[in-house]
């Protein structure tokens, strides 16, 4: 009797240890997919910000509503990105946004791509309301989210978090604090919801997470920023100051 007794404990401890160690790894799953889900609120948060006080920082003679470029060197900072009305994707700036260098789940710093429509440098001929993303965000089926608050139902700017590297995937630590890989030339080693880089038609980006994509993504649209400014007293008189000088060149026209 002694021995089946033995059987049945040493079974009973082998199936509690993995019942533990399964449930320890959906607690370890669970915590990078919080943090991953905070970083990305905290980048869309300050890239929100930054478009609705935009003619308020260091642009008094600017429009409200830019986006920043994106970083396309490795040092945090925002700059130039390609043409006009060009897309572009790259790192998130950090620096620029006053942010530090937000990572997630998996230790990965955040990328970030932004419509030539929404950008700063260069910027669009008009930005407004009426202004529309680049970014047509699909489902987990392949079908199109209508994001509200943009006309076309597409988004201004997608900020990703890349995951841990899939086989296929090889990325260099190199010695800056987000990596040694230039994002003009390693998207592909990092984002698999996105695969073009830049261009100035609608972009597709997909939220299915499958065996070939592990990005999850936030997406922003005009509507969200423009949202945000309509608290912004500035933009209030700003408002004002442009109707009001439209209204003067009309009467201009009829005197």
């Amino acid at each position: 009797m002694l021995l089946p007794a033995l059987v049945v404990l040493l079974a009973v401890s082998v199936t509690g240890w993995l019942l533990a160690r399964q449930a320890d790894g959906a607690a370890a799953r669970l915590a990078r997919e919080q943090r991953t889900a905070q970083a990305l609120k905290q980048a869309r948060d300050a890239l929100i910000g930054f478009a609705a006080n935009y003619r308020n920082a260091h642009h008094p003679d600017a429009d409200f509503g830019y986006l920043p470029c994106p970083d396309l060197n490795g040092d945090g900072s925002a700059e130039t990105c390609g043409t006009k009305d060009e897309t572009s994707v790259g790192r998130l700036p950090y620096l620029t946004l006053g942010l530090p260098d937000l990572r997630d789940g998996n230790g990965e710093c955040l990328w970030y791509a932004v419509s030539g429509s929404f950008k700063n440098n260069p910027k669009p001929d008009i930005l407004n309301w009426d202004s529309t993303g680049r970014f047509r965000i699909l489902d987990e089926t392949g079908a199109p989210l209508a994001l509200p608050g943009d006309q076309l139902g597409l988004a201004a700017a997608v900020i990703f978090a890349p995951g841990a590297p899939l086989p296929e995937q090889s990325r260099s630590p190199g010695d800056g604090r987000c990596g040694g890989d230039l994002p003009a030339s390693a998207i592909q080693h990092y984002l698999e919801a996105i695969r073009t880089r830049s261009g100035k038609g609608v972009i597709d980006v997909t939220t299915a997470i499958t065996a070939e994509n592990n990005d999850r993504i936030a997406w922003i649209t005009g509507g969200d920023i423009y949202r945000q400014l309509k608290a912004n007293g500035a933009f209030a008189r700003h408002i004002q100051q442009v109707i009001a000088a439209t209204a003067g060149c009309r009467s201009e026209e009829h005197t």
